[in-house]
């Protein structure tokens, strides 16, 4: 058994788990976006606008660590 977290014959690498977070950051700012949308109560509305806001940031953040690593973004 090894203490590593092996995928198939290689390694998950830091860009892969960026790759990783920045997808589902992206995922979760659509599903935000779309919850908002639904719902019909002012303040929940805003609170799912402002996650939406945030997943979205942490996003762009994420594609520029990946653009430092050399990956494509």
């Amino acid at each position: 058994m090894t203490d590593r977290y092996e995928v198939g014959q290689g390694e998950l690498t830091d860009l892969d788990m960026l790759y990783d977070y920045k997808k589902d950051s992206a995922y979760a700012a659509a599903c935000y976006t779309t919850m908002a949308m639904e719902v019909h109560h002012d303040f929940v509305r805003d609170l799912f606008i402002k996650m939406a806001t945030f997943s979205l940031a942490s996003e762009e953040k994420v594609a520029d660590l990946v653009a430092q690593m050399g990956g494509v973004s």
